[in-house]
């Protein structure tokens, strides 16, 4: 019986197993509760058992806390965008965990990307498009003597 917490906890469906086949005790068995029984709140699995030919079931103690594997289904039905900044975790979205080319300009806002959000030396001219920095994309003064290549031509 799936329930909805592990003591006491409201039932949420059943499934009924006939046959199983046991070895040194253990066993698995297929259950499908449906997508809506798992909402994405903690689920506790309550397992009973009996011999076969017996009429009673003993129940199995104690409840078994459902993994966050079957979740995986609610993943499929979020809504594009329907997740924000503020449901995310701090760091949940690092650079190590995004596909290379993943991201392009048509996914990201206006001025999500600055030059204040940009580690120092992340970006080499090897990241650079060709001409992707010409002179009217670069604030006056924003770059100085100092900050150029010895061979940067001026």
């Amino acid at each position: 019986m799936l329930k909805d917490a592990q003591l006491s906890g409201n039932p949420l469906g059943t499934n009924l197993v006939k046959q199983v086949s046991v070895a040194n005790g253990l066993f698995s068995a297929a259950l499908d509760y449906g997508a809506a029984a798992f909402p994405g709140d903690q689920r506790w699995l309550e397992i009973s058992v009996r011999t076969n030919g017996a009429s009673l079931f003993s129940p199995l103690s104690p409840t078994q806390p459902v993994s966050p594997n079957p979740y995986a289904i609610m993943s499929a039905g979020i809504a594009l965008g329907a997740v924000g900044n503020g449901q995310l975790a701090p760091n949940a979205v690092s650079f190590d965990k995004i596909q290379a080319e993943a991201v392009g300009n048509s996914q990201l806002a206006p001025n999500a990307v600055s030059f204040d959000k940009i580690q120092a030396g992340a970006v080499g001219n090897g990241q650079l498009a060709t001409n992707a920095v010409s002179s009217d994309k670069i604030q006056t003064g924003a770059v100085g003597n100092g900050q150029l290549a010895n061979d940067a031509g001026l």
